[in-house]
């Protein structure tokens, strides 16, 4: 498919996040994908229409639309006149010939570099942890610390350009957070660097621990002496660096983030739904005073009386039954929201239909159950109970427009749907999450008491699908316990 991609994390013990990447092509007005996840749920859960309705679902999940973060290696942030850093040194020079326009496009620029540069120091140090064991592993591993520390000296020479710009209090502290921002994240992928050596096993895994460890606590000094508070601390609860490092982030992430205004989508349909069952109502009431018509025009009894009651509690009825079969029958072509998409700017760039309901076994698709794939094992466990089955749409509609240069310094590919599921709605009726397990000793006469884990499977089928490109499926086993979420396995795209 088109660049689409998508992930599966274990955000903490009980939130799912799946992230998706909606690329936006230059080739078409519109670029429109369709996301639809099957969740299968045991019925031992006690999770169906009736214990969990849409208002659970959408109060479960939280959602982040964001721009994409341009895709730049370390050596492209700093190397160059259209670099980010030289960009936001431009900047400074701007905020420095007019305070008034140019902080707002100071404060893009910074929070954009500072973005970028969090994004790029993740991706190399995940791609210098696979190199690790490769013959060029020591030399990637150098050249990823050399390029990250000049960028951050060279980033924090700035602050001299700042200052004699003589700008307004919040752009000076602004920088400051982006600094410390920088720090904090500079020493998380040098830790995640630490504990990859530690697992793998190069000949020079020593050196470069010591290496890292030292970097570390050249950092930390350094915030030490800018008096930033987030200082990690053995034998702290280490609270001030957690809440900085989460409202930091967000605040850099801010300039990525799409304003949305959401409503509810269907109405039209839904009231065209209702008012067809209120003309069927009405209907029926007619029919019956015109067939009870010879009795209704004589003189006024008990019996007319027990007709206009008929009629009233028929037509109430009627009315009810068929709205409430119109309805569900129409739910399958009906999505619950709408959500448009506005650019810092106000232009609208996109929308998004999301939808969420139970269905019938009988109504999965045949490809979808195939991917499912149920073995024998699962088939017992739920042959006696069936299986709950949601499925969870997204309908996105992209235009063009959004690949357009940010405030005129980078192009946007696509955007990012970051969306967050709480399981704990799940977890309600599980049974307890150990129970104990007896093992005879192989050498005496005793058994051996052990702790079991129980554990529920849920899967997950994703389809997706692109105009003019096939559509593709993937399976994720969710395996929870009462304790929330144990791991999440990939199971893989089916072989068909």
């Amino acid at each position: 498919m088109y660049n689409f991609s998508e992930s599966f994390t274990q955000h903490d013990k009980y939130q799912l996040e799946l992230k998706f990447n909606y690329p936006a092509s230059e080739k078409q007005k519109l670029n429109a994908y369709s996301v639809d996840a099957y969740i299968f749920l045991p019925n031992s859960l006690d999770v169906n229409s009736s214990t969990y309705t849409p208002t659970n679902f959408y109060t479960d999940v939280r959602d982040y639309i964001r721009l994409k973060t341009p895709a730049l290696g370390l050596a492209e942030i700093g190397a160059g006149d259209s670099s980010p850093l030289a960009l936001l040194s431009a900047g400074i020079q701007e905020l420095a010939d007019n305070a008034a326009d140019g902080l707002d496009h100071y404060t893009k620029r910074l929070k954009m570099f500072s973005s970028i540069m969090k994004s790029s120091l993740r991706d190399e140090a995940e791609d210098v942890v696979a190199q690790l064991a490769a013959p060029a592993g020591r030399e990637r591993f150098k050249q990823y610390l050399a390029a990250a520390a000049a960028i951050l000296h060279n980033f924090r020479l700035l602050e001299k350009q700042l200052t004699a710009a003589e700008p307004p209090a919040a752009a000076l502290e602004l920088f400051h957070h982006a600094d410390e921002f920088l720090s904090i994240n500079i020493n998380k992928y040098r830790y995640q660097l630490w504990f990859a050596l530690k697992d793998g096993q190069p000949a020079w895994k020593s050196d470069a621990q010591r290496k890292l460890v030292e970097l570390c606590r050249a950092e930390i000094a350094y915030r030490k002496r800018r008096r930033y508070p987030s200082i990690p601390m053995v034998d702290g609860n280490n609270e001030e660096l957690l809440y900085r490092e989460g409202v930091l982030k967000k605040a850099m992430a801010s300039v990525l983030f799409l304003n949305t205004a959401t409503r509810k989508d269907g109405v039209l349909l839904e009231n065209m739904i209702f008012g067809l069952a209120a003309g069927l109502a009405m209907t029926f009431a007619a029919l019956i005073a015109y067939f009870t018509r010879d009795i209704l025009m004589r003189e006024f009894s008990l019996v007319v009386l027990l007709v206009l009651v008929i009629a009233y509690m028929g037509k109430d009825r009627v009315k009810e039954l068929s709205k409430a079969y119109l309805y569900q029958k129409a739910r399958r072509f009906m999505y619950d929201y709408k959500i448009k998409m506005y650019d810092a700017s106000g232009r609208e760039v996109g929308e998004c239909r999301e939808g969420f309901r139970f269905i019938k076994e009988s109504e999965v698709p045949e490809v979808v159950s195939k991917v499912r794939n149920r073995v024998y094992l699962s088939n017992l466990e739920n042959g006696c109970f069936g299986e709950q089955v949601i499925l969870s749409r997204r309908r996105v509609k992209l235009k063009a427009e959004v690949r357009r240069e940010f405030a005129g310094d980078f192009e946007i590919e696509g955007i990012v749907d970051i969306m967050r599921l709480n399981v704990r709605n799940f977890l309600m009726k599980m049974d307890n999450p150990e129970r104990p397990v007896f093992v005879p000793d192989d050498t005496r006469e005793t058994v051996h008491v052990v702790q079991g884990k129980r554990v529920y499977h849920v899967n997950i089928v994703m389809h997706y699908s692109m105009e003019g490109h096939e559509d593709r499926y993937t399976r994720y086993r969710l395996v929870l316990s009462r304790n929330g979420i144990k791991r999440i396995n990939y199971v893989g795209d089916p072989d068909f």
